[in-house]
């Protein structure tokens, strides 16, 4: 990383590797959705909940942890490829979502491989219990990428202020 030095004082970062700048802008992403969860009146899972929604994946009523609840990077099954498959939402409300939503996030703001990652986010959602939900934001996708995405049938594709607009009906 280099910076400009003026008296002996950092003014400037010159240059950031794009990897940290893209996971910057991703958590960024999610912290405005997860603003958007509480201010929905979504309670954060304790991580002791969290870890019990991990540990029994799934295998317990969702209803054990409360009536309207979410919990971030949570690991609820596996991917395609037999691995861990980590969420970034995982919500649940008695009345709206009783089969759970999740929620995954994408933040792409520069042409990249990112698109073909989207495909293997999708086809493992699809192997989850209750309603998919994949955001998408940032610009940088391609959009023969989003339009293949809002094909598939069982996940449901927005951009953050989609996203906004849709959770005030249906969250």
């Amino acid at each position: 990383m280099n910076n400009v030095i003026d008296g002996g004082k950092i003014i400037s970062n010159i240059y950031k590797p794009q990897g940290s700048v893209a996971n910057k802008n991703g958590r960024d992403l999610e912290d405005i959705i997860e603003i958007m969860l509480i201010q929905l009146n979504y309670e954060k899972l304790t991580p002791s909940n969290k870890a019990n929604l991990q540990y029994h994946s799934r295998n317990i009523p969702l209803s054990a942890f409360g009536d309207r609840w979410f919990s971030t990077q949570t690991i609820i099954g596996e991917s395609i490829y037999n691995t861990a498959m980590k969420i970034d939402f995982v919500l649940y409300d008695k009345v709206k979502a009783p089969d759970g939503i999740i929620i995954e996030a994408k933040w792409q703001s520069s042409k990249g491989s990112v698109d073909e990652k989207y495909v293997y986010t999708a086809l493992s959602l699809l192997k989850q219990k209750g309603r998919k939900i994949l955001v998408l934001d940032g610009g940088g996708y391609k959009k023969g990428a989003i339009e293949y995405l809002q094909k598939l049938k069982g996940i449901e594709v927005f951009s953050l202020s989609e996203l906004m607009l849709m959770s005030k009906k249906e969250l």
